[in-house]
């Protein structure tokens, strides 16, 4: 299902959320965290006018107990001039 995934977002663009969806999936059901930074790390690339998405996918990402992936998010968004608190 990982490589699925993988296959389907570089031969289709999608939008911030479906990366954020499939990393959810990739961390909760996969238990493959390494999939799940790559695919939240691209939801915030591709949501950097929307730092409210990001703020919301940080306080989910730490709502389930997933602290290392949300400060990924957060070292991310900081590159791009947001700060998330």
């Amino acid at each position: 299902l990982a490589q699925a995934y993988t296959l389907l977002l570089e031969r289709h663009p999608a939008p911030a959320h479906i990366h954020a969806q499939f990393g959810d999936h990739a961390i909760n059901r996969l238990g493959d965290a390494a999939l799940a930074e790559s695919l939240f790390l691209k939801a915030t690339d591709l949501s950097a006018d929307d730092p409210e998405f990001i703020a919301n996918m940080v306080a989910t990402l730490q709502g389930e107990g997933h602290e290392a992936l949300a400060q990924a998010v957060v070292d991310r968004a900081h590159q791009h001039g947001i700060v998330i608190r």
